[in-house]
């Protein structure tokens, strides 16, 4: 097993096919069920033991990429605890969705902060500040996890003032997606 650490939140984990077999780590990893969570746990505590990486969190991303030789790669990414009411994620339809939403945000008494992100042609709002029940008409609610790859992968388009900004614009004629 080769472990590169790559910051406190993040490794990546190198096995054979043998150790692969060892751990029982099948190509469905992914898929979260127990047997699975339980060869990854293994799996991670041993790692953490090696590389001093923090394996006792409950919450990981894992994403495994199968290698030639029987082995694979793991790229392993330790999630925030869950914060109730901190941030919440929209990943919005179109863009005349998201203006219409920005415009119904800014008219509220305090106005949320929120940083505008797109990924592979989708828009995506995270406002900081609890959700209103109202932006559920306009966008669909993404995970913690979500959130934290976007933050981390996606280009941002807008910081901090996306709301603001976007509720004075007026909505797009025809571009309904960032890559339309």
């Amino acid at each position: 097993m080769k472990i590169i650490r790559i910051d406190k939140d993040r490794m990546k984990i190198l096995l054979t096919r043998e150790e692969r077999l060892r751990y029982e780590i099948e190509e469905t990893a992914s898929r979260g069920d127990p047997e699975t969570r339980r060869a990854l746990r293994r799996l991670l505590e041993e790692a953490g033991r090696q590389s001093g990486f923090d394996s006792r969190s409950d919450r990981f991303s894992v994403s495994l990429f199968e290698s030639t030789a029987g082995g694979c790669e793991l790229f392993v990414l330790r999630l925030p605890e869950e914060k109730t009411g901190a941030e919440a994620l929209l990943r919005l339809p179109d863009a005349r969705a998201l203006f219409r939403l920005c415009r119904q945000l800014a008219c509220l008494p305090v106005c949320p902060a929120g940083d505008l992100f797109v990924c592979e042609g989708v828009w995506y709002l995270l406002l900081i500040g609890p959700c209103p029940p109202a932006a559920l008409e306009f966008g669909v609610p993404q995970s913690a996890e979500r959130t934290v790859l976007l933050r981390e992968y996606a280009t941002p388009v807008l910081r901090g003032d996306a709301v603001v900004r976007l509720a004075s614009q007026t909505d797009p004629p025809d571009r309904q997606t960032p890559a339309g």
